[in-house]
């Protein structure tokens, strides 16, 4: 995750989001994102409203010329710590999703804090996948073949609603998440991970730090909505690709979570990028992301295609 100086335009360190509030954040972030070259090709983009049981979110729908319709499709969710970050900061990234896989993608919106801090987001993500999930043919594709996905802050809230609804007939097909963030307890500060990219990178301890004061402030961490780590079991969970970045301060919790599911017996992949930091995805035409894209194309094309 890159960021800019406010009023400037400049590329700076992450560190300079811990100087802002977040509505100048989410300014800043808004301006990067709005410059992001190299967008891919996608035949229909289209703005839509998810009328979920939590509330009426901003979405976005991607469709590639040749994804089936009705056919296999990805909800995503974004990154940004649960208090920056919209369906604007990641349409390259979730373009470039949508023209890889082949695949419908849907990008969608959520509540942030420190207006609505955590579980509000993991709500309403739960709440944004069963009305899109119930609501398949409005959007031209197969609720049995509804994958979730999402980067960072939202790959969290994919995996903790892949965890509420293992048990239920509206499991997702597949999960997808790229450099996860999950599990915000105390004692998983002790990761090798952790201490060792706590500085540096596009996401360092005092920013994750920062984004936590606004958006886990007085929240209990070991809720599984806030720490899909901390659920008790993730049997049922569907197929999963979890996409790690070598450099990355949450690194292993990707590999621990996959490690689990691998324990519950859940198909799982888990690859991590060299060479690479948190937040390649946003960085297109990057090596890291093609990589990872390409590898996420092939397992969403497995678990999602039409025969």
């Amino acid at each position: 995750m890159a960021s800019v100086n406010q009023g400037t335009g400049r590329k700076s360190s992450p560190a300079s989001f811990t100087s802002m509030t977040p509505p100048e954040a989410r300014a800043a972030y808004e301006k990067l994102a709005a410059a992001t070259p190299r967008r891919a090709e996608v035949e229909t983009v289209r703005d839509i409203e998810i009328p979920a049981e939590t509330g009426t979110f901003r979405g976005r729908l991607y469709r590639p010329k040749e994804a089936p319709v009705p056919g296999g499709a990805v909800l995503f969710f974004h990154g940004g710590g649960w208090v920056i970050g919209s369906v604007d900061t990641h349409d390259a990234a979730v373009r470039s999703l949508a023209a890889a896989s082949g695949l419908t993608v849907i990008s969608a919106d959520y509540r942030l804090g420190p207006e609505s801090p955590m579980p509000a987001a993991a709500d309403d993500a739960l709440a944004i996948f069963r009305f899109i999930q119930s609501h398949a043919s409005d959007y031209g594709i197969d609720p049995g073949k509804l994958a979730l996905s999402g980067d960072s802050a939202g790959a969290s809230l994919a995996a903790s609603t892949a965890v509420a609804s293992a048990d239920t007939p509206q499991r997702p097909a597949a999960l997808l998440l790229f450099y996860p963030s999950l599990d915000q307890r105390r004692e998983a500060e002790s990761l090798a991970s952790r201490r060792i990219f706590s500085e540096g990178g596009p996401v360092t301890k005092s920013l994750s730090d920062w984004f936590a004061s606004y958006a886990l402030k007085g929240v209990r961490r070991d809720d599984p909505r806030v720490s899909p780590m901390a659920s008790r079991s993730l049997a049922g969970l569907p197929p999963t690709m979890i996409i790690t970045a070598e450099h990355d301060i949450r690194h292993d919790e990707g590999r621990l979570f996959a490690q689990r599911l691998d324990a519950a017996r859940v198909p799982v992949i888990w690859c991590s990028i060299q060479d690479a930091a948190h937040g390649f995805l946003e960085k297109i035409g990057s090596h890291a992301a093609k990589e990872a894209l390409q590898d996420a194309a092939f397992f969403l094309k497995q678990r999602l295609s039409t025969p």
